[in-house]
């Protein structure tokens, strides 16, 4: 067992089969995470977010990936400027997670 819980083998290596099964369940959790819809708009009323990144994460959290990588060709420094602002002006753990899963899309 590792440090952080991780079932390892007689090597005190991880398993490949355990690596394949954290990675699912991650990718499970941040698809249902990116389903979830995030109401922007009250987080701009209320002054914890300015107004040009509610306007950039408004239009961009509604786009399909596909279109999300074309916007980031064209915009990718904006976006991810945004991204950042948000990721240090939000406390919401649920919002945080799922600004996390878009920046990952970046990548």
């Amino acid at each position: 067992m590792t440090a952080l819980g991780i079932p390892s083998n007689v090597n005190g290596n991880i398993d490949e089969d355990t690596v394949i099964g954290v990675t699912d369940t991650l990718t499970v959790r941040a698809s249902h995470i990116r389903q979830e819809a995030i109401m922007w708009q009250p987080l701009l009323r209320s002054a914890v977010i300015k107004e040009h990144d509610y306007n950039v994460i408004a239009t961009y959290d509604t786009m399909t990936q596909e279109q999300q990588k074309e916007r980031l060709k064209v915009d990718g420094l904006n976006i991810v400027k945004t991204l950042i602002n948000l990721t240090v002006s939000i406390c919401n753990e649920k919002i945080l997670q799922h600004v996390l899963v878009l920046i990952k899309r970046c990548t």
